[in-house]
């Protein structure tokens, strides 16, 4: 039964990861009475972390508490508030299953190994690059009207996909060859692969300059574990050549490769629509910035989102806590994570696994203060890589991220064989 139960639960995530990167033309009829399937499965998520095997991790402990008290505040703010015009009780119900998903994702971490999550996260990884490729061939062949009329090509869903794919790619990377099958290292490096390939297809095709952001942060963030010993330092550059290779020729058959460049070298900020929003949230904001406004409430955006001025949350979405809870929560669910994520990151030098996790909560607070990051499952990756991360310090894990002394070395003997030998005199 334990088994069974635990199956159950890995594949949640799993689908709802699927879901959400199908095109929502599909997926947006697709209803059980007056709920949708999508937050069905937001639900058995949420159901799921309170339903498991014992809890580990005293570390994570504080930090759910405090965001418990989070969703406490939010919650009562939100009902005092329930008489202002900009209060909608719709919008109150769907704050808080949004919220919860930062607590579905730190109790699940408390009670998954690590070879657990990993295995669970490889599936995620697995499932929407097959549905990222599926909505591209789709619109490839005419299956599929864009989103956009012009020389970007794609639908939204695609976005929520590229998402995933960044937040869990440090932690594939981290834990490759802790165990047979899908976590061999044989199958991790051709996941990377195609997950980066898939990445910069989609950066193209739709030109996006969030999405090439996305990976070039993931990069990054993933050059540490590279560098943890010579094979996997010298495999990961070969297959980081391939797939750029790959990527420039395949991707302007699939988008404006001109027009990406363009939109990439052209970026003006201050013109940006959702930076305006930002602007026009804070003035908004400012006389209740202390406080927040509740779950429920929105703003007048100078957004137009389906003839709509009212936003829920803004585009910028790692101020949406800023927003509904003030200053004070906004620096205790948001600020304190990632400060203490950058630390073990920059300075503690962690095990390999917290080091993976870190990565992701660090690359949600870069997509979060970019688009998009107030959404069930975004919620829920940032707080289970963020209690994963706290957990996994404590791991009987003794493999820590350290440069393999003898790389360099290795690195300049393997260099000497394709120069020519009057050079190497």
């Amino acid at each position: 039964m334990t088994n069974t139960r635990r199956d159950f639960a890995s594949i949640v995530p799993v689908l709802a990861a699927a879901y959400m990167t199908l095109p929502e033309v599909w997926t947006k009829p697709l209803r059980i009475g007056e709920i949708s399937v999508m937050n069905v499965l937001f639900v058995l998520c949420l159901a799921l972390s309170f339903w498991g095997g014992k809890k580990h991790g005293r570390s994570t402990a504080m930090w759910t508490l405090c965001m418990f008290a989070g969703l406490v505040y939010m919650t009562v703010r939100g009902l005092a508030n329930r008489g202002s015009e900009m209060f909608d009780i719709k919008v109150y119900l769907a704050d808080m299953l949004t919220y919860c998903g930062l607590l579905a994702g730190m109790l699940w971490a408390r009670r998954t190994s690590v070879q657990q999550l990993a295995r669970i996260l490889r599936m995620v990884a697995i499932a929407t690059v097959a549905v990222l490729m599926l909505d591209m061939a789709c619109l490839e062949f005419g299956v599929l009207k864009p989103s956009w009329e012009g020389p970007r090509v794609f639908v939204f869903s695609m976005f929520f996909g590229t998402w995933w794919l960044m937040a869990v790619t440090p932690f594939i990377l981290a834990t490759e060859g802790s165990g047979d099958g899908l976590l061999s290292v044989k199958w991790s490096r051709a996941l990377l692969a195609v997950v980066a390939g898939a990445m910069l297809v989609v950066a193209v095709m739709s030109g996006t300059r969030t999405v090439a952001l996305q990976l070039i942060a993931c990069v990054a963030m993933c050059i540490p574990l590279m560098l943890r010993n010579f094979r996997t330092a010298y495999a990961t550059v070969i297959l980081a050549l391939t797939v750029g290779a790959a990527g420039y020729a395949i991707g302007p058959r699939f988008g404006d490769f001109q027009f990406f460049s363009s939109r990439l070298t052209g970026t003006d900020i201050a013109s940006e629509e959702r930076y305006a929003e930002v602007q026009v949230l804070l003035e908004q904001l400012l006389p209740d910035i202390a406080t927040g406004e509740g779950f429920g409430a929105s703003f007048v955006s100078p957004v137009i989102v389906d003839g709509r001025n009212l936003a829920v949350a803004p585009h910028v979405g790692i101020l949406t806590v800023l927003f509904k809870g003030g200053f004070v929560w906004f620096v205790l669910i948001i600020v304190l994570p990632l400060a203490r994520a950058f630390f073990l990151v920059l300075f503690d030098r962690g095990r390999a696994a917290s080091y993976g996790c870190m990565a992701g909560v660090i690359l949600y607070g870069m997509a979060a203060s970019l688009s998009g990051g107030w959404g069930f499952f975004h919620l829920f990756l940032n707080g289970l890589m963020f209690a994963g991360g706290l957990k996994f310090l404590d791991a009987p894990d003794p493999a820590r991220i350290r440069l393999d002394p003898a790389l360099p070395a290795r690195i300049l003997a393997v260099a000497r064989q394709f120069v020519p030998e009057p050079f190497t005199r």
